[in-house]
C-alpha cells in the first residue's frame, strides 16, 4: 500500500504513522501485519491525500495477492458470489 501511495506525494512514514509498523520493514517478506494495521494505513492515506479519487486509483493498482490470505481466498473463488465470508475471530 505504501509503495502505491508514493505517486501522490505521501511518504511511507506518513502512511504508517500510528500502525506500529516501521517503514524499514515494509519490504521484508517476513514482516507480518494485521488487517487493523492495513486499515490504518488506508485511513492515513485517505486523510493525507488531497485528491478525492485516490481510493479508486490505489485500488486499481493493487493486485489481489497484495491482500495475503484474503486475496488468495478470493482468487480461489469462481465468482464474487462464491467468495468466502470472513468473520472476526478472537
Amino acid at each position: 500500500m505504501t509503495r502505491t501511495e508514493w505517486p501522490w506525494g505521501i511518504s511511507p512514514e506518513e502512511c504508517l504513522r500510528g500502525t506500529g509498523v516501521e517503514a524499514s520493514k515494509i519490504y521484508d517478506a517476513s514482516t507480518l501485519t494485521s488487517v487493523r494495521q492495513y486499515a490504518a494505513v488506508c485511513s492515513n492515506a485517505l486523510l493525507l491525500s488531497r485528491d478525492p479519487s485516490t481510493p479508486f486509483q490505489v485500488g486499481a493498482r493493487l493486485h489481489l495477492f497484495a491482500y495475503g490470505m484474503y486475496g488468495y481466498a478470493l482468487m480461489s473463488c469462481l465468482s464474487p458470489q462464491a467468495s468466502p465470508h470472513f468473520e472476526k475471530t478472537q
